[in-house]
């Protein structure tokens, strides 16, 4: 729907003229003028005949260019403000950090982002220190805490209760893997989330550690398995408890490219799998700055997403993928939507991504909250 009432009164800061929408639903007809002020979308009307910049209002000229919410990445490993502006140069505004520890490192990347004294960047939540088993592998990541290595399912309330207290999570990371967690302690961690009210978002990159997550009943499944697809009975069962995937198929291109036994195949036939079954699909990378073998943070959020359209999401499919549904689903209020009375989180390229997906890599400007960063 076309929004054209205003929602405050104050002197516009900037007006993004003459351009296309896709809203975070859908494509807008016509061209349209947006402005915003004091870091919110006040209008939406029909595009200027003329309009220039004065002391107070910038205006951008959008001929040829498409407009879209700022995008989300719902998997991220944030450790320095370096990944933060990364992720903002390239129209992430908000991403979703799946693993953050000690507590202090994730206290001081939260600060980055809401002291206001740097450059503007994204939004981010994050689920602080994972759980996972000794002998796993990710139980040998340096630096990994002692009270993440959990065995007895008795462990379950306690690990839960310090990710509330001590890093204040917006979600739970559990880390499923073969050898790792067995099903009782999955199980356990994940009533016990359910129980204080959050999500219980499981790592789970081959297929029997992804059925062991949606046995347990989680929330979210991260990754797509490279050893085997899932099949169309755990598919299934995942969209009748609406369940949700991030599949991370940047990751498991850049996996599957130096591990021999990895199919990268079996990553793409598993989302065709999940998106015949009605599952909801998230984008994200998994990005990191680990030396080596790392996922970029921010350019690698469009790769992932011409990987889902390679594996059979429409464009619109995709873009909904980053916008609106993730903002609904991670509780990020303002954000996934071009409309009035929405942060002015905002993503302006050339082209149409929704006819060629690829045509996010034509940033022209990105703004959060209304603040330009590119």
């Amino acid at each position: 729907m076309l929004l054209r009432t205003p929602t405050m009164v104050g002197t516009p800061e900037l007006v993004i003229n003459n351009v296309r929408i896709f809203n975070g639903t859908e494509v807008l007809p016509g061209t349209h003028s947006v402005v915003v002020s004091e870091g919110l979308i006040t209008s939406i009307s029909e595009a200027l005949a003329s309009p220039t910049s004065n002391n107070t209002t910038t205006v951008i000229d959008g001929t040829g260019c498409s407009l879209v919410p700022g995008l989300i990445d719902s998997h991220v490993h944030v450790t320095t403000a370096q990944d933060l502006d990364n992720l903002a140069s390239y129209g992430i505004t908000a991403a979703c950090d799946m693993g953050c520890f000690p507590a202090s490192m994730l206290s001081q990347i939260r600060a980055l982002t809401t002291d206001g004294s740097g450059p503007p960047r994204p939004h981010l939540l994050s689920a602080g220190t994972p759980a996972t088993s000794p002998g796993s592998a990710h139980s040998h990541i340096p630096a990994m805490p002692a009270e993440a290595l959990l065995t007895d399912p008795a462990d379950a309330d306690r690990f839960v209760k310090n990710r509330l207290t001590v890093d204040c999570s917006d979600y739970v990371k559990l880390i499923a893997d073969v050898p790792g967690p067995s099903q009782a302690l999955l199980d356990a961690l994940t009533a016990a989330t359910r129980a204080a009210g959050l999500h219980t978002v499981v790592h789970a990159a081959t297929a029997e550690p992804f059925r062991m997550a949606v046995r347990s009943g989680a929330d979210c499944v991260t990754h797509a398995p490279l050893d085997a697809a899932i099949d169309d009975a755990v598919a299934g069962e995942l969209r009748d408890r609406d369940g949700t995937v991030v599949a991370t198929l940047t990751m498991m291109e850049n996996i599957a490219s130096w591990r021999e036994t990895a199919n990268f195949e079996h990553s793409l036939e598993s989302v065709r799998v999940l998106r015949r079954a009605g599952v909801r699909l998230l984008a994200g990378t998994d990005a990191n700055s680990l030396p080596g073998r790392a996922v970029k943070h921010g350019e690698s959020l469009a790769r992932e997403l011409e990987l889902a359209v390679m594996a059979g999401l429409e464009p619109l499919e995709a873009l909904r993928s980053a916008t609106s549904l993730p903002a609904e689903y991670w509780g990020m209020t303002g954000r996934g939507m071009v409309g009035a009375g929405m942060r002015a989180d905002l993503l302006l390229v050339d082209g149409e991504p929704w006819s060629d997906i690829s045509d996010l890599r034509k940033i022209r400007a990105v703004y959060i909250g209304g603040r330009a960063v590119v």
